[in-house]
Order: structure tokens, then sequence, then C-alpha cells
């Protein structure tokens, strides 16, 4: 009774740290790994809906939640398949992370492309349930953070520094360059285009809250 009484404590302990921070993160907690900030070289993907708050306005707030909480769960796929990390879910925006190497590189934009015809697959799916299909745009970049937990009565994983913001300025582009999926320069670094997808150099554009502009490159798939 005794080691069954453990087995379910342990058991729960890991369920309930992977529901709050996601999967192949129970022993960085345990360990204390995020308990003091630590520097870190991260890939992050700001993904949100095109065109979000006219689609709310048309399906309304509740048709329209039921369809992002269907989008965010169909995307879970090519997340654990990409070996992704869920880092935020912000209104109809999310946050995706892997550490900064070449082969992670390679899945994140794997993750863009499986997402994008995973969607397009069920688009007639949406359809017929919302009447719209939930497009989607990305940024893309890759350099270091600072991570640990915040809060105290509400305890949280924080990633900050100039790479978050520059990634979300990154997102934000997309509609201003008419480019639905846009890779910053330090992404490319040490990046080998792989078979199936092309990426084209945009420009050195300004971004908000940079000094120094950004040579930014458009993703697209034959």
């Amino acid at each position: 009774m005794l080691d069954m009484g453990i087995t379910t404590l342990l058991t729960i302990l890991i369920l309930e740290i992977t529901d709050k921070y996601g999967p192949g993160m129970f022993w960085s907690v345990l360990i204390g790994e995020y308990h003091k900030p630590v520097i870190q070289n991260r890939i992050f993907i700001f993904l949100d809906i095109n065109e979000s708050t006219s689609i709310a306005e048309q399906l309304g707030h509740e048709k329209y939640f039921r369809m992002l909480r269907r989008f965010f769960a169909d995307i879970t796929i090519p997340v654990l398949v990409n070996d992704g990390e869920i880092y935020q879910y912000v209104g109809d925006e999310i946050v995706l992370t892997w550490p900064n190497t070449p082969e992670n590189k390679q899945k994140s934009i794997k993750f863009i492309r499986n997402t994008f015809y995973l969607i397009e697959r069920y688009k007639e799916h949406y359809m017929k349930r919302y009447g719209k299909v939930p497009r989607f745009k990305t940024g893309v970049h890759a350099g270091e953070v600072t991570a640990g937990f915040i809060g105290v009565i509400k305890r949280d994983l924080l990633y900050s520094g100039d790479t978050i913001n520059t990634a979300a300025r990154i997102r934000s582009m997309c509609n201003d360059l008419n480019e639905p999926f846009i890779l910053s320069e330090d992404f490319m670094h040490d990046f080998s285009t792989p078979h199936g997808y092309n990426i084209d150099v945009i420009g050195t554009i300004e971004l908000k809250g940079r000094s120094e502009p950004t040579k930014l490159y458009a993703l697209k798939f034959e």
C-alpha cells in the first residue's frame, strides 16, 4: 500500500508538472534548474491567427473561442512531432520554443510546414463548423534569453530579453510585408535549407524598439 501510494503521488506530480509546463520539463523542475535565472540560447516562434479581431466579430466570442481551442488542439500534433515546447498562449497567439541547435532549426520550420498543411487538410471541417478557416502567420527568431521562474502564488517559467521582443516584432511585420512566415538573420545562422522549402531574402528592415536594422527572410513551401 505504501509503494502504491508513493507511485500514485509521483504520477500525479509528473502529470501536474507536465500539464502546466509541457513535456520534458519534469526533471528541470525537480532539480530546480530554473529556480535561479539561467542564460539559454533558444529558437522562438510567435504564431497567431490572421484577421482575428474581424473573425471574432463575425463569429461571436463564444464560437470564435471554440474555433481557437480546436485550432490549438490540432496543432499540438505538429508541436509534439517536432519536439517543440509550448511557452505560452496569449489570446489568439501561441509562442513555441526549442533549444537553439541546427537540428532544432530544421524541426521548427518543419513545424510551420506541418501546421500549414494540417489546417489545409482540415479546412472543410473548419468551414462546415465555424464558417472560417484559421490561417496564421509566424515570426521566427533565435538568440539568448534569461530563463527562470517568477511569481509567488502563481509560478510561471519566464523567458526575457531582446530575443523575445524581436521575435514578436518580426511576427508583427508579416502583414506589413505581406509574408505569412518570416525568419530572422540570427535564425538563419548555421542553417541549411532542407528540400521542399524556399527561403528568400526580404531585405534589411528597421524593427520598432531596435536600434539596428534586422535582415529578414520569407519562408515558402514547394
